[in-house]
């Protein structure tokens, strides 16, 4: 497994306009990785300062990134809704 600096690293190797970002959190995986097996995938997210909006939508359009030897796709990371709260005995706030 690599560590967020190595997939940062890797990263900026390999796509020069990432350089330039101002990373807020480095790259982590979306799956734990004790879960992986050979030929498994998992996600990359990272993060990194918009002030004026217009980096996201620029990285979001070339579609793809390169890391590791593979060609990555981007998307933009969306929240999933929170689940609705169940109570049974347990307090929802």
């Amino acid at each position: 497994m690599h560590s967020p600096a190595a997939c940062w690293q890797s990263l900026i190797e390999n796509n020069p306009s990432l350089c330039n970002l101002k990373v807020c959190q480095l790259p982590s995986w979306v799956r734990q990785p004790s879960l992986y097996h050979p030929g498994s995938q998992s996600s990359l997210v990272f993060a990194f300062e918009d002030l004026d909006g217009t980096l996201a939508p620029s990285l979001i359009r070339a579609r793809n990134v390169y890391a590791f030897g593979a060609q990555c796709h981007v998307v933009c990371w969306r929240n999933s809704p929170p689940l609705p709260c169940q109570t049974r005995g347990v307090g929802c706030g």
